[in-house]
């Protein structure tokens, strides 16, 4: 009986080091990857599990970031490509037209020369609503498309979460189990530190969300500026416009 009660308690000893082991890997882990939500949870998981989600978790981030990085400079080129070909045909029809206004002689009377500048300008303006809804809409999509894959990121986390979680309420279970009614207040503890978990990961959560709407603002922020030097450039022109009339 008492070889018994030995064997029985070098289980228990035998599993509370294992524990005790696997939280010293969880802080060495974090002091080198802070903010990381993987290692947080490596107390939850096997090793092969904390491999896995590790894995999961790193290329989840690269690739958000390439196609957030991608798809900025996208828009900055399209943005760029089309204020310079919009620049480009404004300057060849006020070019030519003025040219006609000059060759003609029927354009000589003044008042029909105001009214060709000031269809020109109308012109103008028009072509730079236009231009405006145009990248109003494009920009609402992409603020939609990177809502929507937010929303899937903090999904797939939370189902990741959620399976951690209820493996390692399996372990917890597992160790209530083999201790028994003579260590209950150890386990307890164990299950405590369950429940901190779980509200650590909740923090980490909120911190990936707003990261990630810091970066959608510095986006459209940068939208908004080449918008504002598109504007500009297009005003500079009206201002020659009118001299010229």
């Amino acid at each position: 009986m008492a070889e018994s009660e030995n064997k029985h308690r070098e289980e228990v000893e035998a599993i509370r080091a294992q524990l005790e082991k696997e939280t010293e890997v969880e802080g060495g882990e974090s002091s080198e990857r802070e903010g990381s939500l993987i290692p947080r949870l490596s107390p939850q998981l096997s090793p092969r599990g904390q491999k896995e989600l590790r894995l999961q978790r790193e290329r989840l981030s690269r690739q958000h970031r390439s196609e957030l990085k991608a798809q900025e400079q996208k828009l900055r080129g399209e943005f760029a490509l089309q204020s310079e070909a919009l620049q480009s045909r404004l300057e060849e029809e006020f070019t030519a037209k003025l040219a006609e206004a000059v060759t003609d002689s029927a354009l000589n009377n003044a008042a029909q020369v105001e009214e060709i500048s000031r269809e020109l300008r109308l012109e103008k303006q028009r072509a730079v609503e236009e231009l405006e809804r145009e990248q109003e809409e494009r920009h609402r999509q992409e603020m939609a498309r990177l809502s929507q894959e937010r929303q899937e990121a903090v999904e797939a986390c939370k189902v990741e979460l959620e399976s951690a979680r209820a493996e390692y309420q399996g372990r917890i279970s597992a160790l209530e189990e083999a201790i028994g009614s003579e260590n209950e207040k150890e386990t307890q503890s164990e299950v405590d530190k369950g429940e901190e978990w779980k509200e650590r990961e909740e923090t980490l959560l909120g911190e990936m969300e707003a990261k990630y709407l810091e970066q959608v603002e510095e986006i459209r922020q940068e939208c908004t500026r080449d918008k504002e030097a598109a504007l500009e450039t297009l005003r500079r022109l009206w201002k020659e416009d009118y001299r010229l009339s």
